[in-house]
């Protein structure tokens, strides 16, 4: 008898289906995983902070003003793909801030 048991086109279709939809949610949770925690601000000295918290109570200064400041050093297209990435960051922050 053989070992392997044929499957018909329904369920063949059915299996890679199966598989698709759980290859996009491992790859969604694995992504999920990378963005857990939090953010908040912190005032420190007179200099403001942006503070990325995670799951287990760690806090990491982004400290994205200065960070900005750095920006001009580089190449325009870099620029303006950065500003536009610490805007995105402060639009976040900002509705995370105020519980929008």
């Amino acid at each position: 008898m053989d070992p392997w048991i044929e499957l018909d086109e329904d369920a063949l279709r059915q299996y890679i289906d199966a598989k698709t939809v759980f290859e996009a949610w491992e790859s969604a949770r694995a992504k999920a995983a990378e963005v857990r925690g939090g953010m908040l601000w912190r005032t420190t000295k007179g200099r403001e902070y942006l503070i990325r918290t995670g799951v287990d109570n760690k806090q990491k200064s982004l400290d994205f003003k200065r960070w900005m400041a750095s920006t001009a050093e580089r190449d325009p297209l870099k620029v303006s793909r950065d500003r536009l990435q610490a805007s995105i960051v402060e639009e976040l922050a900002n509705r995370f801030r105020l519980g929008v």
